[in-house]
């Protein structure tokens, strides 16, 4: 269970200084903040009110809307974003987002008042991000984002709520209306290049893989299986992830795993049930165990086996694979499975292994689109774990030969 840090609260004190008014405050951070005088029962009520907005806005100061800088705003939004997305199945990922779509709005109206921030300068945000490159939907997305984060400000009467109806008059960008690229469909990956790959991939990763293309799990579910949280008493187990990407919105998630992910599976299963099966230690250990087998150099040479460690490493390993770590396992084994060819240079090679990469995600659409193609919509949605069909009919590709087949006998 995630615990969430209670900001401190700060003490009412007396100030003490001779020949001054006996007046109490508190300090935070090095700010002190009079209340009034001690003995007053109007300054305790204030102390209330502040320690009680303080309790509510991560133990920052109440401050006034028009004073309250778009730096400051950010800043806040930044601690509530770490804490409100702490229990999230990638803790990291929606805040690094948030950060990446206020870059703009902080470089260029960073000492703006945050009530002064409007349509307009929400449009120039808009086209930084356009002419950085950044797609359409992901552009769209951004804006998003800035919205939300002036709404919680306005939740948290740190700007009008005016500021925030102002940004909702602006429209997204449209197809075709807009010099910002179109993104390219997710597209399943195919079975022979994820057989292609495997061979690159340390056991750990490998079995990950199967799993997840047999089962169609995210790859967040994926990496967080624990022996405690699957059901082996029916022939076919059932996975309950204890954290979930749709949890906070009160669904719940079922699994089924069958005998090609029981096959799979039963050989990582732990005797120490509430550990995850998947340990990105062991799988590093595998990694240098490879790279020990593949070593050229004589052992009476060179350095020696774990010999050339870092004392106090940046990054070590950590309980379980992050999406972030699963991917970039992957991205590393498609270089070494496909190679670029000898003629090519340059952007050329970047080019190939742009082409010849693929993600977890994809590992999903394919097992959606194996599942509408032999068993239908209905049974692609159960097992993905969708509420409704339109969600599915993302990850799982039409089969078009069926369609074609009709044509031909109608037509």
């Amino acid at each position: 269970m995630t615990r969430f840090k209670c900001p401190p609260v700060p003490k009412f004190r007396r100030q003490k200084k001779p020949d001054s008014p006996d007046l109490a405050f508190i300090q935070v951070r090095r700010q002190r903040v009079y209340l009034g005088q001690y003995d007053a029962p109007e300054t305790r009520q204030r102390y209330a009110r502040i320690v009680g907005e303080m309790a509510t806005s991560n133990g920052e100061l109440p401050v006034s809307s028009s004073e309250i800088t778009i730096v400051e705003v950010a800043n806040r939004f930044r601690k509530h974003a770490e804490s409100y997305y702490a229990a999230a199945t990638n803790p990291g990922a929606e805040p690094a987002q948030f950060r990446i779509a206020l870059k703009p709005v902080i470089t260029l109206y960073g000492d703006t008042p945050a009530a002064e921030f409007g349509a307009r300068q929400l449009k120039v945000c808009r086209e930084w991000f356009v002419n950085s490159g950044y797609a359409r939907v992901y552009c769209n997305s951004c804006v998003k984002r800035i919205r939300r984060v002036v709404k919680w400000a306005a939740s948290e009467d740190l700007v009008p709520a005016e500021a925030w109806h102002r940004l909702m008059t602006i429209d997204p960008l449209k197809r075709g209306r807009t010099k910002a690229p179109e993104t390219k469909p997710i597209l399943p990956v195919a079975d022979a290049t994820m057989y292609a790959t495997l061979p690159y991939l340390t056991p750990t990763v490998r079995a990950m893989v199967q799993l997840q293309r047999h089962t169609g799990m995210r790859p967040g579910e994926v990496a967080i299986v624990r022996s405690c949280d699957i059901d082996t008493s029916g022939k076919v187990w059932v996975f309950t992830p204890h954290r979930h990407k749709t949890e906070h919105h009160g669904k719940a998630r079922k699994v089924f795993i069958g005998p090609r992910g029981q096959e799979i599976l039963r050989a990582w299963l732990r005797t120490d049930l509430a550990a995850y099966v998947f340990s990105p230690k062991q799988s590093e250990a595998e990694r240098r165990e490879v790279m020990h087998a593949a070593r050229k150099t004589p052992l009476s040479c060179g350095n020696k086996p774990g010999s050339n460690r870092k004392a106090k490493p940046r990054k070590t390993p950590g309980l379980a694979f992050d999406t972030c770590s699963y991917n970039a396992a992957i991205r590393a084994a498609c270089r070494k499975a496909f190679p670029p060819p000898k003629e090519l240079t340059g952007e050329s090679i970047k080019a190939w292994h742009r082409e010849h990469v693929w993600t977890p995600n994809q590992l999903r659409h394919t097992f959606a689109t194996h599942v509408r193609r032999e068993h239908g919509l209905e049974s692609a949605q159960v097992l993905l774990g969708h509420s409704a069909c339109d969600v599915t009919q993302i990850y799982a590709e039409r089969d078009l030969t069926k369609a074609a087949a009709v044509a031909l006998k109608i037509g």
